[in-house]
């Protein structure tokens, strides 16, 4: 938890959250798996801008490495981030946009990512979720995926299927979202899988509308 990780008390670390979201400069990002969700909380940073110099420049200039060095890596990230993290953004939307579309078998209530309280434990990026009708919907994106390889949708549909809600009665369905049409031998297994991909040439009609 946060006051665990500083060291600064609950109030405190509540009343900077408190002020740190009136002005928008972080989000609320609650896990859809979880019904304690108002309670279990992980916060980000809003502005892209921003969240790209905690998570990757300040990383790397805090690193002991050439100027050269340093610039290679952090241009590899910024091209990787300013494909992936649009894309993922609009892999939330299309969750939405499905189920009102009827493309979802599901009475969709909440969207998000999904994770578990414990940080070692399964998280899925993309997430959906029917409490009432005990159903989840859970997903990655991959912005690069000409090379995805079938051993990424064996173990996309094994983790999807080995959740807590799975044990509880739910029918959880695992998404691949990828930038660019999959491969014939990726479509076949992740058909016998139950794996549903989701490409952006699919996404972005459905926004338009």
């Amino acid at each position: 938890s946060l006051v665990t990780y500083t060291n600064v008390s609950g109030q405190a670390i509540e009343q900077a959250l408190w002020m740190l979201r009136l002005i928008r400069f972080v989000d609320e990002n609650p896990s859809v798996g979880d019904p304690n969700f108002s309670v279990r909380v992980r916060y980000a940073v809003s502005e892209p801008s921003l969240r790209f110099y905690y998570e990757h420049l300040q990383p790397v200039l805090a690193q002991e490495m050439s100027a050269d060095a340093a610039t290679d890596l952090l241009l590899d990230r910024l091209f990787r981030s300013l494909g992936q993290d649009p894309f993922l953004f609009l892999c939330h939307e299309w969750i939405w946009a499905a189920y009102i579309t009827g493309q979802l078998a599901l009475n969709l209530q909440r969207t998000g990512p999904y994770w578990q309280k414990t940080a070692h434990r399964t998280s899925f990026q993309v997430g959906g979720t029917d409490p009432d009708g005990k159903r989840l919907l859970v997903g990655m994106t991959v912005w690069e995926n000409e090379t995805v390889k079938p051993s990424l949708i064996r173990q996309l549909a094994q983790k999807s299927q080995h959740l807590p809600q799975v044990r509880q009665g739910w029918t959880v369905q695992a998404i691949l979202f990828g930038c660019y049409p999959f491969s014939e031998t990726i479509r076949r297994m992740a058909a016998q899988l139950n794996v549903r991909l989701v490409t952006l040439a699919e996404i972005e009609p459905l926004l338009q509308d």
